[in-house]
């Protein structure tokens, strides 16, 4: 699998820069009580947090926020539970059906850290440090690359025995926050590779917003029928309902209660390459903002805390929850089993646009 097929790359520039802000940076700074690393251009800000997980906690452009990212009185939240606020890393992402599964012969444990339902979830690494691989600037791109380097010397390799290389190099220009993930197996044995992202939107975008005036659309295909413990059972069921409509022109991201786990369904655009990708738009405000990401990501997650009406969760994934343990061929299932010294690599693209009318060509606003 490769980045070619995730157009995450290859649009034309979306924003207009002026003159302050076509200039890249990437300074180091602290937040949160550790380490950050703030990236800016063209107006975009993005701040990514190496020691909490690796998490890019906040993504913005001027006075616009798009991102949830804890306020003063959420800290204690975020430290708790790290998975509602920015884009954290899954790995393997959501459920693990009593903390076991298997493949290629192996049997695997984790942790069972959701107690309730008496299932390991959120993955290895959202609560890992990651190393600071690389950061700086390319003329008008700010970038930082964090990684994991593991080996048998690594925390979770007690859990996963596999030695491997998980990227993840974060950019900022004018065409947004380009995301690209690269995992590289290292070791001698095919490596379970099944990865997501629990990100989190804030709504409204900016104080003068009302959640009232969102519209949510995402290229979902079927959903996944759960059972008591929120996993799939294997039988994908259609659309209905809000379902529908969020597969159509959209609707409010608060309009029931999400909790539910969707196949993707790549839409053609007019130059008929497929697209997977989220819409989020303020239509008092006029701004949209659009979450593209690649094809490898075959199934998504939408989640909006019981529609507290403050921020929802869509989480692309390369694979089916609990995945490993769905009695589904790998074409169904999303499972990848990447061989020894194989290599793994998918892109994603977050931007904004405003509606023509509003948009003054001088504010480096996105035009649309």
């Amino acid at each position: 699998m490769g980045v070619g097929d995730t157009n995450a790359a290859s649009h034309a520039d979306t924003a207009e820069p002026g003159k302050t802000d076509a200039v890249a940076s990437c300074e180091t700074t602290d937040l949160y009580g550790c380490k950050a690393l703030r990236l800016q251009s063209h107006g975009y800000e993005a701040t990514i947090l190496p020691e909490q997980g690796g998490n890019l906690i906040s993504f913005g452009l001027r006075q616009y926020r798009f991102l949830r990212s804890p306020r003063p009185d959420q800290e204690a939240e975020f430290n708790e539970k790290p998975s509602r606020y920015g884009i954290p890393v899954l790995f393997p992402p959501n459920r693990i059906d009593g903390g076991v599964f298997q493949a290629a012969g192996k049997t695997y444990r984790f942790p069972i850290n959701e107690q309730s339902l008496g299932n390991h979830i959120h993955g290895l690494f959202v609560r890992q440090p990651w190393l600071i691989l690389n950061s700086g600037t390319n003329g008008d791109e700010a970038y930082a690359e964090i990684g994991q380097v593991v080996d048998e010397f690594h925390s979770v390799y007690a859990q996963f025995p596999h030695q491997f290389e998980f990227r993840i190099r974060y950019s900022l220009s004018a065409s947004g926050l380009l995301q690209q993930v690269s995992i590289v197996n290292t070791g001698d044995d095919p490596l379970p590779c099944m990865l997501g992202f629990h990100t989190a939107f804030q709504v409204p975008f900016s104080p003068e917003g009302k959640a009232e005036d969102y519209n949510l659309s995402v290229t979902l295909g079927e959903r996944w029928e759960t059972d008591g413990r929120m996993l799939p059972t294997g039988i994908l069921l259609p659309l209905e309902g809000e379902d529908l409509l969020i597969a159509g022109s959209g609707t409010s991201p608060f309009a029931r209660e999400w909790a539910d786990y969707y196949t993707a369904n790549p839409r053609l655009n007019s130059e008929g390459i497929p697209i997977n990708a989220m819409e989020l738009t303020d239509r008092k405000l006029n701004i949209k903002l659009i979450y593209e990401v690649g094809q490898p990501y075959s199934h998504w997650v939408l989640w909006n805390d019981s529609a507290a009406g403050d921020f929802i969760c869509v989480e692309p994934q390369t694979c089916a929850v609990n995945a490993a343990n769905l009695n589904l061929p790998a074409e169904e299932s999303g499972l990848v089993m990447l061989q020894p010294g194989a290599q793994w690599e998918a892109a994603s693209r977050m931007y904004a646009e405003f509606d023509r009318e509003e948009t003054n060509a001088d504010d480096g606003r996105v035009e649309r």
